[in-house]
């Protein structure tokens, strides 16, 4: 396989070669460049047809996404295909590719991906996990404010679920323009931006850690009256982790279900998995920050490293 001029970048302790300009990763200093983890290139892929954002597999046991603007096709860990319109802005393409692609991708590779963002506290991670719209990439964004290191937005890449460690993504977040504002955040401006898209990927301006690191806690976000944590119910624990698993539209395959339940299973005993009750209110973040890093015992720890 030739391809065509190529960028390298680093993801998820992965090195990455790409046709495609992806701005959001973290440069890669080219020593893998003729045999990198993963490969992200243009080519044709068979349109099924299906409900924008749809996912399949296909009988070699690809995954197929499907888009109005694109069609991805994603490879035994370690290929990214991808066909868009030609019309279609930059920026759209590369947040199907650095988005729903390269979680897929993840999987496939054996991670267990949960939508859910990651940040490092202390000497470990924390994710915080919900639906879409329930505020991981707000919450994550309150910990960067205050000082703390976001490991990866809207998804968790975790390995080893018995002694479960997270991979730190690229450093990037995908943020509204006025929540830069509101925040006062020290972040780097997108670049080469859709003007029609809400949300745009601003560069963390902090190193990420090299090394996996030691999760310590899962929160499931929940509205409420009140700001607290409380254990979720054991009978719930593996309900709530599967129903946030990135890859949950993939159930219906049996050999995959049965593998997520036994890895949902073994992460559920392995690390303490939480409910964070709170307000949707900006003026309530400090009071979530404390009773996070009072039940992680890191009380006033920041660990913020310096700018790359």
């Amino acid at each position: 396989m030739t391809l065509r001029r190529t960028n390298s970048y680093e993801a998820f302790g992965l090195s990455v070669v790409s046709e495609i300009p992806l701005p959001e990763l973290a440069p890669g200093d080219g020593s893998d460049h003729d045999d990198p983890d993963v490969v992200v290139r243009r080519g044709s892929v068979q349109n099924n047809g299906g409900e924008n954002g749809a996912v399949s597999v296909t009988p070699e046991g690809d995954y197929r996404l499907t888009y109005e603007v694109a069609s991805v096709l994603i490879r035994d860990g370690r290929e990214i295909v991808v066909d868009s319109l030609d019309h279609v802005h930059g920026e759209i393409v590369r947040h199907v590719v650095v988005g729903p692609a390269f979680n897929h991708l993840l999987h496939q590779r054996g991670f267990f991906v949960l939508h859910a963002s990651a940040v490092e506290i202390g000497d470990g991670a924390v994710v915080f996990a919900g639906t879409s719209g329930q505020g991981k990439t707000t919450t994550a964004t309150a910990f960067l404010a205050a000082g703390h290191r976001v490991l990866s937005d809207d998804v968790a890449a975790i390995e080893r679920v018995d002694e479960p460690t997270v991979h730190s993504g690229f450093p990037s977040i995908k943020l509204e323009p006025a929540t830069v504002e509101r925040f006062g955040l020290s972040v780097d401006p997108p670049e080469n931006i859709c003007e029609s898209r809400d949300r745009h990927f601003y560069g963390l301006c902090h190193k990420q850690p090299v090394e996996a690191v030691p999760l310590r806690r899962i929160y499931l976000l929940e509205d409420a009256q009140r700001e607290e944590i409380a254990p979720a119910p054991a009978s719930e624990q593996v309900l709530e982790l599967i129903e946030n698993t990135y890859t949950v539209s993939l159930h219906q395959e049996s050999d995959y279900a049965r593998e997520n339940f036994t890895r949902a299973v073994s992460l559920a005993k392995s690390v303490p998995v939480k409910r964070l009750r709170r307000r949707r209110r900006l003026d309530v973040f400090s009071d979530v920050i404390a009773l996070v890093e009072n039940d992680l015992g890191v009380r006033g720890e920041r660990n913020l490293g310096e700018r790359p």
